[in-house]
């Protein structure tokens, strides 16, 4: 082991490996990112008593790359997020294209404790309220669809009785 000298002339003598505790160390890893402690090695000089304690610097390197990786996990993990509002937004503006402006107010507003709509869907409603009061002639709107009544089956073939009188 290499000696390590002191500014006072004395020689560091090895005490062995310590951990620094200590709120945040934003020098060492990051600007942003906090530890609580430090691994590394602690001297001492045998003339003035003076302590001098060594990062690891293994564990400096190692820290900033499991740093980095949380962080890109995290801007993942919002682009994931990101994605998935754009596309339950655009699924919701499909959706409600066809809705009254009354039915858009009531969900744009949360409607009732329990609507069951959420934000997403809350601000599809409030962007389309947006559409129809700037331009009214680019959304669509709500129309009366008169839906002819369901035959019953044995009205399909011409001079078929139905089935009680068979």
């Amino acid at each position: 082991m290499e000696e390590i000298k002191c500014s006072c002339g004395g020689t560091f003598q090895y005490l062995g490996p310590e951990f620094l505790r200590t709120g945040n160390i934003q020098f060492l890893v990051d600007k942003d990112v906090e530890e609580k402690c430090i691994p590394g090695e602690l001297y001492v000089c045998d003339r003035c008593r003076c302590l001098r304690f060594c990062a690891n610097t293994i564990w400096i390197s190692e820290r900033k790359a499991w740093w980095e990786e949380q962080r890109a996990e995290v801007e993942r993990e919002q682009q994931r997020q990101q994605a998935n509002f754009q596309a339950r937004f655009q699924a919701f503006l499909r959706d409600f294209a066809a809705y009254s402006s009354q039915k858009l107010e009531k969900i744009a507003s949360g409607g009732s404790l329990f609507s069951g709509y959420d934000e997403v869907a809350q601000a599809a409603a409030r962007h389309l309220l947006e559409e129809r009061k700037t331009n009214p002639d680019a959304v669509p709107r709500e129309q009366e669809h008169v839906q002819p009544e369901p035959r019953p089956s044995w009205t399909r073939r011409k001079n078929s009785k139905p089935p009680w009188e068979r």
